[in-house]
């Protein structure tokens, strides 16, 4: 499958972005902070997701998760973008120049509160400030989350708010295309 994304890359479909200052990731709810990858109903693309990862930048003061929420269905109702991020194009050394059509944000009102999808990482409050950004929770999709036009992709905390830096990656492709 890395081969497919380094051949998205080489043909300018392929995309990068991160928050820019560290953001508090809040819990499942439409009122979004954190990073959110969106997919607009208009699009005609689909998004396919490779990796998603998060760092924490704040010593947690209780025991905390983040992980990854996605909508539970196709919306018409566009994420409201508040702080957008920069999108970087894998062909142009990071430039962003062709931003293609996926949107993130730091801040965003989101269709509908979504799912719990799967786990990033927990933190514990033991006082060690080892644990302040100590290694990256990445998730590697590696193709196998499609983001549907009308669709997102999403941080959130439980417990408390977890203040980091994170990061998304994917290729966009025309609908029913083939990824091998």
């Amino acid at each position: 499958m890395d081969k497919w994304f380094a051949s998205k890359a080489m043909d300018g479909d392929f995309y990068r972005s991160s928050n820019i200052v560290a953001t508090a990731t809040t819990a499942l709810a439409t009122a979004h902070t954190g990073l959110v990858l969106s997919n607009a109903p208009t699009s005609g693309v689909w998004l396919v997701v490779r990796d998603f990862s998060w760092v924490t930048s704040i010593e947690g003061v209780a025991p905390a998760y983040v992980g990854l929420q996605t909508s539970l269905s196709v919306h018409q109702t566009e994420v409201v973008h508040t702080t957008p991020c920069v999108v970087h194009n894998g062909k142009e050394q990071g430039s962003n120049i062709d931003t293609g059509t996926g949107k993130v944000d730091e801040s965003a009102t989101l269709p509908e509160v979504g799912v719990a999808y799967v786990p990033l990482g927990g933190i514990r409050d033991d006082g060690a400030a080892a644990l302040v950004g100590e290694s990256a929770w990445i998730y590697k999709f590696g193709g196998t989350l499609i983001l549907l036009p009308g669709t997102f992709l999403a941080t959130f905390g439980i417990t408390q708010q977890q203040t980091g830096y994170g990061s998304v990656s994917w290729a966009e492709i025309k609908p029913n295309s083939t990824i091998s």
